[in-house]
């Protein structure tokens, strides 16, 4: 299905609701801005948690481009701090989700501690990536 189907469906779809709302009186058009806003929230907060979630993978990518940073031993370095950074994030939302018990509130919980909850575990990461590094240089030591 390609963009301009996509785009020619959006459009259609919106031109529903606009026919509906003539049709069906000013309350339904209200219920359908309701929606429409919940629907632009929802997409901002998936929007907001995707940057939050891809910066460990984005950061590798930056880091990757200092020539200092190319050798082996810190490119495991910068994957162990990858995974290591993606594990504590899975355990703080399965941290939140036990203490709070509801999946309900964790994603606004999330987002509402999004600085002050990732960027400690980024670094808290690199002590693993540290431990990787040093596990590496051992495993291969210079000629």
């Amino acid at each position: 299905m390609g963009l301009q189907t996509r785009v020619t469906g959006g459009f259609l779809l919106l031109a529903l609701l606009v026919v509906g709302c003539l049709f069906m009186g000013p309350g339904f058009g209200i219920a359908v801005a309701w929606l429409l806003v919940g629907l632009l929230w929802v997409l901002v907060m998936v929007g907001i948690g995707a940057f939050w979630l891809s910066v460990p993978f984005l950061l590798y990518h930056v880091l990757l481009e200092i020539p200092f940073l190319r050798s082996a031993s810190n490119r495991v370095a910068l994957r162990w701090w990858v995974f290591s950074a993606y594990t504590a994030m899975a355990l703080v939302v399965a941290y939140l989700v036990a203490t709070k018990h509801t999946w309900l509130y964790t994603y606004a919980l999330v987002m509402e501690y999004h600085i002050r909850l990732w960027l400690p575990l980024l670094v808290v990461a690199l002590v693993p990536a540290w431990a990787g590094r040093r596990r590496w240089q051992k495993q291969h030591p210079p000629a």
